[in-house]
């Protein structure tokens, strides 16, 4: 998006912003990152091959006093946890609506040409004036 002086510390933006009130007050409200329990009995499998492929084979453990093996364990044990049984997150819906992202396309396709950037500085610049004048 190309930015419009105006003489003051805002600028003008052109943007369209598309909110879900209900879906941003639930997630003030909802504070739990937790899974459910459906979710992870359906991920248990993947639990098992997760702390499977990560604990060391049993020679290296041969070779390992207890105490690293006991951090090895642990680490093993949350590293699963955390990649497993974290909440599923969904895809997010864009918060810009269509008419802002073609806009945005558009500009950066025609951003290379010289013409369009002094037009738009222009631009910026009768804003700016008209707007100290109107201020006065």
């Amino acid at each position: 998006l190309y930015k419009v002086d105006t003489g003051i510390d805002h600028r003008l933006v052109r943007a369209c912003f598309k909110f879900n009130v209900k879906l941003e007050r639930s997630k003030l409200d909802k504070k739990t990152n937790i899974a459910t329990k459906q979710q992870l009995y359906a991920r248990e499998v993947e639990y098992e091959r997760q702390i499977a492929g990560r604990l060391q084979p049993e020679e290296t453990l041969k070779q390992m006093n207890v105490n690293q093996i006991n951090e090895d364990i642990k680490s093993t044990i949350r590293t699963a946890t955390k990649k497993v049984c974290s909440k599923i997150r969904k895809q997010k819906e864009s918060k810009l609506s269509d008419d802002t992202i073609d806009m945005m396309q558009r500009w950066t396709i025609e951003k290379g040409t010289e013409e369009l950037i002094l037009i738009y500085i222009f631009f910026g610049h009768v804003i700016h004036v008209y707007w100290r004048l109107k201020n006065r």
